[in-house]
């Protein structure tokens, strides 16, 4: 469990073992997302850190930028931010393998926000793209085949983020309209209403396949 102040940062984490609660110091620094498996945890946001004992540890990744989400392939971890210290902000994407960070080509949109790795050959990224005449915001859904990217902008949704794959396909929830956008395995996508949720902001994979979705209003939908 995150304990974040209104900045943003991370200032408390809680952890139960099954029994009791425990809480430790957060690293201080801005935190969008949380890795945690048996052997280690790790925290992203303006930085990488990992724990060790009760000691932050800072892990050096090419940036600099703002990570906001990840997605594990076996023992190989990729991230997904921007760089915000330029005009317009940067997308950056990274990639721990055997312990050490390395860049990836980031996809030709404004921003990114949400990653699904397969393999290192085949990476989703979700992102976003703002009009300079219109002021329109547009969706952006990237595909990475390991030499080039290919970009998707659906209709009618103005963000997304949340992305997972599932079975075979990748699901991604976008908001403006509260639709998910399903690839199938042939490469078509399928709009889904979602509409009664507002805005989708998460998706999540249950141990029996099945795809569950929140959004605004406390609302959660099952598939």
């Amino acid at each position: 469990a995150l304990d974040r102040d209104s900045f943003n940062q991370l200032s408390k984490l809680d952890h139960f073992d099954g029994q009791h609660w425990t809480q430790i110091n957060g690293p201080g620094v801005k935190t969008e997302a949380l890795r945690a498996t048996a052997q280690e945890l790790h925290v992203f946001g303006d930085g990488v850190f990992h724990l060790s004992g009760t000691t932050w540890v800072a892990e050096t990744v090419p940036g600099p930028a703002t990570w906001l989400e990840y997605s594990d392939v076996g023992n190989d971890i990729f991230l997904v931010g921007n760089d915000y210290t330029t005009t317009p902000s940067t997308p950056r994407l990274a990639k721990r393998q055997a312990g050490t960070w390395s860049a990836i080509p980031a996809p030709a949109t404004q921003t990114v926000c949400g990653i699904a790795a397969l393999s290192a050959n085949d990476i989703w990224v979700t992102g976003q793209d703002r009009d300079p005449n219109t002021f329109v915001y547009q969706a952006t859904i990237s595909h990475w085949d390991g030499a080039t990217w290919t970009i998707t902008k659906p209709a009618n949704v103005t963000s997304a983020c949340a992305i997972i794959a599932n079975a075979g396909e990748i699901w991604v929830a976008g908001t403006g309209n509260g639709s998910i956008l399903r690839r199938a395995t042939n490469g078509t996508w399928t709009t889904l209403n979602g509409a009664a949720l507002g805005d989708i902001r998460a998706l999540v994979v249950d141990a029996t396949g099945a795809v569950w979705a929140s959004g605004d209003n406390g609302v959660i939908m099952h598939r």
